[in-house]
């Protein structure tokens, strides 16, 4: 919270000395949610962005940027999940083109190899 905004504050409790404003100082004077840490959870452990986005967008949502924090951290926990299922279906696709090559017994192989080296 930068100066200025303290000293209206301290302006506006002198010339209203019956209202309070130590809830006004505390919710400025708390840090803003780390950015960063929220990507990162959100993209390396995608499960657990959800708690970022309930928190920001449900919960603790009394500013425009937690809002979209929150948001954020949603749609890349949802990309990043999407993309992990394509990739494993993907891995799931190619391992079943390929098993038809790989003999059944792998007995047959070593024999096979056994024969090339000879």
């Amino acid at each position: 919270m930068d100066e200025k905004k303290i000293e209206s504050l301290e302006q506006f409790s002198q010339k209203h000395p019956g209202v309070d404003v130590t809830p006004l100082l505390q919710r400025n004077l708390q840090s803003p949610p780390n950015r960063w840490r929220v990507y990162l959870i959100s993209l390396l452990f995608p499960p657990f962005g959800l708690y970022y986005t309930i928190k920001y967008v449900f919960v603790d949502n009394d500013s425009e940027e937690k809002r979209r924090l929150g948001w954020m951290a949603l749609w890349l926990t949802v990309g990043i999940i999407v993309l992990s299922i394509a990739t494993f279906s993907l891995g799931v696709q190619y391992l079943k083109k390929t098993q038809p090559l790989l003999p059944e017994n792998p007995q047959d192989l070593l024999h096979e190899y056994k024969d090339l080296v000879q």
